[in-house]
């Protein structure tokens, strides 16, 4: 089982944040995709409504492997989140860790899109090949934040759905015959406790 662990609680306030959480709750999300379909994963939201854990045992993309898999898949989680009339909330960070092995000449990615409904989903983050290509599993840990300038934040009051899209693929590399794989953290493949996986919003009054 490929386990993923997801998260929300807001950082520590910054000039012209509040200093109190402003109660921003996670009602309730869903998944969808070729990397999580219906029956896949297994999810559950904390009773304080701060997070959430997910556990996939689908997510797993290779090439020139026996037997065979799809080279690439993407799982979107939509996030039902629920705001008090004077608060916003925006994602801030996601971070992921998984564990991946590409032969010579083998070419891996990890793309990351995040968006509410109703708008354009933009072009996804793009970590490039998250393990290098030695023929070695290797555990991988990628993390973004999204810089205060890029903040998109929701409208005063306003329950939105946040979708975050998550994209691993092992296209063609420099030598056709490579074999690749990636996957997302599991706890049957590292031993003791793997670090936490997901997403992290922060919040201010209006």
């Amino acid at each position: 089982m490929v386990a993923v662990v997801t998260g929300g609680a807001p950082p520590a306030a910054q000039a012209g944040e509040a200093r109190e959480d402003p109660g921003v709750t996670l009602e309730k999300f869903t998944h969808a995709g070729p990397g999580c379909p219906a029956g896949s994963a297994d999810a559950a939201i904390a009773d304080d409504k701060r997070s959430f854990a997910i556990t996939y045992d689908q997510f797993i993309v290779g090439r020139n492997l026996t037997p065979p898999r799809a080279e690439e898949l993407n799982c979107t989680l939509r996030l039902h989140i629920k705001a008090p009339p004077r608060a916003r909330f925006a994602l801030w960070k996601v971070w992921t860790h998984g564990l991946g092995r590409l032969s010579a000449g083998g070419k891996g990615a990890l793309r990351v899109s995040y968006f509410y409904t109703g708008s354009r989903m933009p072009e996804p983050i793009d970590y490039g090949s998250p393990v290098s290509s030695d023929g070695r599993d290797q555990l991988f840990s990628k993390e973004y934040t999204v810089p205060d300038s890029e903040l998109a934040w929701s409208e005063c009051g306003v329950t939105r759905f946040l979708n975050v899209v998550t994209f691993l693929d092992v296209a063609q590399g420099a030598d056709p015959n490579a074999r690749a794989m990636l996957q997302l953290i599991g706890n049957d493949v590292v031993p003791g406790d793997p670090e936490p996986s997901g997403v992290e919003l922060r919040t201010k009054t209006c």
